[in-house]
Formats: structure tokens, C-alpha cells, sequence
């Protein structure tokens, strides 16, 4: 497991320099040692950060690929307190490639589920990133009502998230960079 761990870890600096083939080697060795273990997490947070390499390349087919496995992987995940918020992650993730795929039906379905399983288990700021993604969606298409209420919701929840408790609604769960590039 430890060997596994560091050639994520190895993907993982040369993700952060742009080596994209550096970077998909060593998640690819560490997925491949994950397998062994299965470790369903650990191999749905390897497949995210492949589908990341490919999305930063413009390679939108292997990204949804990437993506696709990362959801079943975080689905195949056991504990479900934890599992909801790597599936929702995963979702968006696969919404955003199908849309750079030109799948705009398929991403909008995918988008409303990630956005359906981030608030099933309140992690706001899933909820604020599929909401935003599916709002977009809505723009580009001319849909003004759907699109204006996910941005009011998202604004709810965000200012709601900046008031409450203080809790970080989540984060992790891989795939950061692709959901960061929905504002492309």
C-alpha cells in the first residue's frame, strides 16, 4: 500500500509542474497496485486525476473515460457516509466531460445527479460547484428560469456556508481541476 501511495504521490508533483506523462505514469503504476488491494477510493481518486491530465490536455473523450471509471469506482466504495460525496464529485466530473464531448443531454442529466447526491449529504460546496455547472448548461441553452434559480441557490448556499458553522462542506475527493475548468 505504501508503494501504491507514493507513485500517487509521484503522479501527483508532476501533476503540479504539468509532466502530464510523468503524472499519468505514476497514477496509472499506483492504480494498477490499488487494483491489487482493491481499494475502490484510492483507485476512483487515481482515475480522477487521470481524467484531470487528459481534461488539461483538451483530450475530452479520454477525460470522460477517466471520469466514467472514477464514478464507478466511488460507487463500488463501501461506507456510505463517505461514498455519497466521491460520487457526487465524480458525477460532476463526468457531466463536464460529456458537455466538452458536445453530450449536452447526457451532461445535463449527469450534472442534476451530482447535484442531487451533494445536497443528499449537505456538502455545500458540491452543491455550489454542480449548481454552477448546470446553471451554465442552462445558460448556453437559453433556459433563463432554471438557470437563474440554481444561481440562487448557490448563492443561499454559499452565503449560508459563509454564516453557519463553519464547516468546510467537503472538498476533496480529486477531480478538482476539471471542476474548476466549468468556467471555461
Amino acid at each position: 500500500r505504501e508503494m501504491a501511495a507514493d507513485f500517487e504521490q509521484d503522479g501527483l508533483k508532476a501533476l503540479e509542474k504539468r509532466d502530464w506523462a510523468k503524472a499519468a505514469d505514476g497514477y496509472m503504476q499506483a492504480m494498477e497496485l490499488w487494483e491489487k488491494y482493491k481499494e475502490p477510493l484510492c483507485l476512483s481518486r487515481c482515475a480522477a486525476r487521470l481524467g484531470e491530465i487528459a481534461y488539461e490536455q483538451d483530450d475530452f473523450a479520454e477525460a470522460l473515460a477517466q471520469f466514467s471509471r472514477q464514478a464507478d469506482f466511488a460507487r463500488k466504495h463501501k461506507a456510505r457516509d463517505e461514498a455519497a460525496h466521491p460520487t457526487a464529485v465524480a458525477l460532476h466530473n463526468v457531466g463536464l466531460a460529456q458537455f466538452r464531448c458536445g453530450h449536452f443531454s447526457d451532461a445535463e442529466g449527469t450534472l442534476k445527479q451530482a447535484l442531487e447526491q451533494a445536497r443528499g449529504v449537505e456538502d455545500a460546496a458540491q452543491v455550489a460547484r454542480a449548481a454552477w455547472s448546470l446553471a451554465l448548461l442552462h445558460m448556453l441553452n437559453a433556459r433563463w428560469e432554471p438557470a437563474l434559480a440554481l444561481h440562487k441557490e448557490n448563492l443561499s448556499v454559499l452565503l449560508a456556508r459563509r454564516e453557519g458553522d463553519g464547516a468546510d462542506g467537503g472538498g476533496g475527493g480529486g477531480g478538482g481541476g476539471a471542476a474548476a475548468a466549468a468556467g471555461d
